[in-house]
């Protein structure tokens, strides 16, 4: 059993071959996120941030933070291939403007997401900085 752990624990889930409960306790073990499809299954928290519902964003990454440390992108429609962007619920919440309470949350959630870069390479202090409202 120490032997599978540790496996896990130095596997990526991206090599591995995994759904469904397995690849959620291998981000767990291994504290790896996934990436969903947007146009094929977005997260709920996507989903409440560009609804601008801030306390269902607070309560879900209580509930359910695995979808705070998920990754969500949307493919060119011709293509079917290239991310047209890629981005964890944080660089999302800061792209609409959320209150302070949403990105503490997401921060108790998943506090190595100020440290991850969208796919526009933008860390969570540079979508802030641009679209932060100074009033």
């Amino acid at each position: 059993e120490i032997v599978q752990l540790t496996f896990l624990q130095s596997a990526t889930c991206a090599t591995m071959s995994l759904t469904g409960v397995s690849e959620i306790l291998c981000n767990l073990i291994t504290g790896h996120s996934r990436d969903v499809n947007y146009d094929e299954s977005p997260t709920q928290i996507l989903l409440d941030i560009e609804s601008s519902k801030w306390q269902e964003c607070v309560d879900r990454s209580e509930t359910h933070p695995e979808e705070v440390r998920t990754w969500v992108y949307r493919l060119d429609s011709e293509s079917k291939r290239e991310r047209l962007w890629t981005a964890l619920p944080i660089h999302a919440a800061l792209l609409f403007q959320s209150p302070a309470s949403v990105i503490n949350a997401f921060l108790k959630s998943y506090p190595e997401g100020v440290r991850q870069r969208d796919g526009n390479d933008n860390l969570p202090i540079h979508i802030a900085c641009r679209h932060i409202d100074p009033d």
